[in-house]
C-alpha cells in the first residue's frame, strides 16, 4: 500500500491497514475515512485530493422535497396539501375514465366502482376543508382563505354553505351522496337546523375522520398514485432549494453534534424520489431552524 496514515477512521475507529481497509484524508477537514466505511471502492493508493461529502456540501444548493420525511410521503401529507388533493383529484379521475374505456389491466369494472366511490369521497373532503379554511384564520393548511367569489356577490352565510355541502353529499336525495354513519348525519343535520346564526368549522370534523380513513384504507389507491406520473409532477411542483452554509457536524441518527466527523447526507427515501432529509425547526431544548440532515 502506497504510504500510510497516522490515527483511526471516524467511523469505525481502526486504523489504517485494518483489514487491508485503506484510509483517505479529506484535504479540507481532515478527518479520516477507510474507503469501504464510507461507501467507496476500495483501493491501495492515497488520494491526495480527496474530499468529503461535508466540505463538499459547504455553500452548496440542494434541492429538497417539499414534504420531507424519513420512509418517503404518505397519505396523510398528501391529503393535507391542497395541492396534493388536487393531483389525486385529477389521478382518480383519470383511472376511473381508462376503467369506464375497460383500459385496466384487470377487473375494469371493479376498479370503476372503486375510483366513482374515491372520487366522492374526495370532493366531499375538499368541501369540508374549503369551508374550514373559510372559519379558522389559524389554519396552518396552504388553502387560500380569501372568501369566494360566490360568496362575495350573494354574501352566503356559513349555515347556507354548510347547508349547501349537506344537500349535496349527505341527504338522503343528495346528488353526489356518500354513505356516513347515522350519528354523524343526524348530528350534522340537528347543529344545521337549529343554529340560526354561525356555523363553526368544526361541524363537519367527525365526517372528515371517517371520509379520510375511507379513502386511506381504499385498497391499493395510494400506491397506484404513487406509480403515475400524476405523483412525480406533485413532488416535482413541491421542491425547493436550500443551501448548506457551514459545514453540518450535528448527526441526525445519534448524539455527534460538534466537532468535524464523517457526515453522509441523509436521505428521505431511496430510488429517484428520494432527496436530502429536511430536520424541522425546533425550540427545546435550543432552538434551531430547519436544517439538512446529515
Amino acid at each position: 500500500m502506497e504510504g500510510f496514515y497516522e490515527g483511526n477512521c471516524d467511523i469505525c475507529m481502526k486504523p489504517d491497514n485494518s483489514h487491508e481497509h485503506n484510509l483517505q484524508r479529506c484535504k479540507q477537514c481532515q478527518v479520516l475515512v477507510h474507503e469501504l466505511c464510507y461507501g467507496m471502492p476500495p483501493t491501495s493508493t492515497k488520494n491526495k485530493n480527496f474530499i468529503c461529502h461535508a466540505c463538499k456540501a459547504i455553500n452548496i444548493e440542494i434541492e429538497v422535497n417539499g414534504i420531507s420525511r424519513i420512509g418517503g410521503m404518505n397519505f396523510k401529507d398528501l391529503i393535507l396539501n391542497k395541492d396534493g388533493r388536487i393531483s389525486l383529484k385529477e389521478f382518480i379521475s383519470k383511472q376511473q375514465l381508462d376503467a369506464a374505456a375497460g383500459q385496466q389491466s384487470v377487473n375494469h369494472s371493479t376498479y370503476l366502482v372503486i375510483y366513482v366511490k374515491c372520487e366522492k369521497l374526495l370532493n366531499f373532503y375538499i368541501a369540508i376543508t374549503d369551508f374550514e379554511s373559510s372559519k379558522d384564520d389559524d389554519d396552518d393548511d396552504t388553502i387560500d382563505k380569501k372568501p369566494s367569489l360566490e360568496d362575495e356577490m350573494f354574501n352566503i352565510t356559513s349555515k347556507e354553505r354548510a347547508q349547501q355541502i349537506f344537500d349535496r353529499y349527505c341527504a338522503k336525495d343528495a346528488e353526489h351522496r356518500i354513505d356516513l354513519p347515522s350519528n354523524i348525519l343526524s348530528k350534522i343535520d340537528d347543529t344545521i337546523y337549529n343554529n340560526d346564526h354561525d356555523i363553526t368549522s368544526t361541524l363537519f370534523d367527525a365526517a372528515k375522520k371517517h371520509v379520510y380513513k375511507e379513502l386511506e384504507e381504499t385498497t391499493d389507491l395510494f400506491s397506484r398514485y404513487r406509480k403515475s406520473t400524476f405523483y412525480q409532477k406533485f413532488l416535482a411542483s413541491q421542491r425547493h432549494i436550500m443551501k448548506q452554509i457551514d459545514r453540518p457536524s450535528e448527526c441526525a441518527l445519534c448524539s455527534v453534534s460538534t466537532g468535524l466527523h464523517a457526515m453522509h447526507p441523509l436521505y428521505d427515501t431511496h430510488g429517484k424520489e428520494g432527496r436530502q432529509y429536511v430536520i424541522p425547526s425546533s425550540v427545546a431544548p435550543v432552538k434551531k431552524e430547519r436544517r439538512l440532515a446529515w
